[in-house]
């Protein structure tokens, strides 16, 4: 799905839309690392990471920022007041709206 998509990651969500992980390049990169290979009937339970950070709609860029930094991750699930997911922002996305200020 990335390569065809050009998409670095994905956040996996229930049938309510309330979040339960993320998948990203590096999740795969190092689950095939650690197995030698993937397995067709790997499910992307056994390869995303459940321990996220979030931001909410009303959070400020540079706390999204520090939190990326402090974390040592690229992508973050923007999540409403119920937890559901509602959007999702990169580093890159970051990085841009700091160069159009």
């Amino acid at each position: 799905m990335f390569a065809k998509t050009g998409c670095k990651a994905a956040v996996v969500t229930d049938e309510t839309q309330a979040l339960c992980g993320i998948l990203t390049e590096h999740d795969l990169v190092k689950y095939c690392g650690e197995k030698g290979e993937v397995n067709p009937n790997d499910v992307v339970e056994d390869v995303m990471s459940l321990d996220l950070v979030v931001v909410t709609e009303l959070s400020k860029v540079k706390d999204a920022a520090m939190l990326m930094v402090d974390n040592n991750v690229h992508y973050l699930p923007v999540v409403n007041e119920p937890g559901h997911l509602i959007g999702f922002v990169s580093m890159m996305d970051i990085m841009m709206s700091f160069l159009d200020d």
